[in-house]
């Protein structure tokens, strides 16, 4: 789901709920412009606006949850790597093999731009393509090692337990870019936002300055759903999670 599609589908939502607000009112009868008319039509859109405004904190606080979650994930995979390559550090000369296998794995991957490709692949039921250099090779290089003395053998443990972490995190990328916004709830958040705009089109005066106002009103609340539907797509587009501690990490790993 694109975030700017989405947007801008808001955007134009709502400022045609304004218009036909506006033009509604135009061939309104006087009895209903009255005062008591508009408090109640002024009663019903604030409850609306409450309603709503819960909702589009539900909606950010979601997305904000989901986004740092998968920030906090993206360290602690770049965590992993930096101390399996110290594992295989400490197995001595004879891992150098496998530390060069653990480079060439995460200098394919640190970009994080395979996790969406996955993730569509997985979406549709197909198996991910294998790149050039798996975790599965790491893997195998780890195993394929013969330790000499018991030291070695319990590094080789460690070493092939994080391994395994590693990999139930790479599917962990891949699951939770599936995760989108609710849609029920945009839906029904816009809704509530056109009826708004509906209500107070029909007394708004029919001016450039009230027109300005709808104007920046539907690009305030469409702007809002785009960071909403971008917090939830961390690796790409315009809020992608920082690949900081991956470049960290390829920067340790290269020394």
């Amino acid at each position: 789901m694109s975030s700017l599609l989405v947007s801008m589908s808001v955007f134009a939502a709502v400022l045609t709920a304004a218009a036909a607000g506006s033009l509604l009112g135009k061939y309104l009868q006087p009895h209903h412009l009255n005062g008591d008319t508009k408090d109640i039509v002024k009663f019903g859109s604030g409850f609306i606006a409450t309603m709503a405004a819960l909702v589009l904190g539900l909606l950010v606080a979601s997305a904000k949850g989901s986004y740092d979650a998968k920030a906090a994930e993206v360290e602690q995979a770049a965590a992993k790597v930096i101390l399996l390559d110290q594992v295989l550090r400490q197995y001595g000369p004879e891992a150098t093999p496998a530390r060069q296998v653990l480079q060439n794995v995460f200098m394919q991957r640190y970009t994080m731009k395979w996790v969406r490709a996955e993730s569509v692949e997985v979406a549709r039921g197909a198996s991910p393509a294998t790149p050039a250099a798996s975790a599965a090779d790491l893997h195998r290089a780890v195993a394929q090692m013969q330790p000499s003395n018991d030291a070695q053998r319990a590094v080789q443990a460690r070493a092939l337990g994080i391994i395994d972490d590693f990999a139930q995190t790479r599917w962990l990328f891949v699951v939770q870019s599936t995760e989108g916004a609710s849609i029920p709830l945009l839906l029904v958040l816009v809704t509530w936002l056109g009826v708004i705009a509906l209500c107070t089109g029909l007394y708004a005066p029919r001016n450039s300055i009230a027109a300005t106002v709808a104007v920046l009103c539907a690009a305030s609340v469409s702007g809002a759903i785009f960071l909403i539907v971008e917090m939830y797509s961390p690796f790409e587009g315009i809020l992608k999670v920082s690949d900081a501690p991956f470049r960290a990490a390829l920067g340790y790993l290269k020394q």
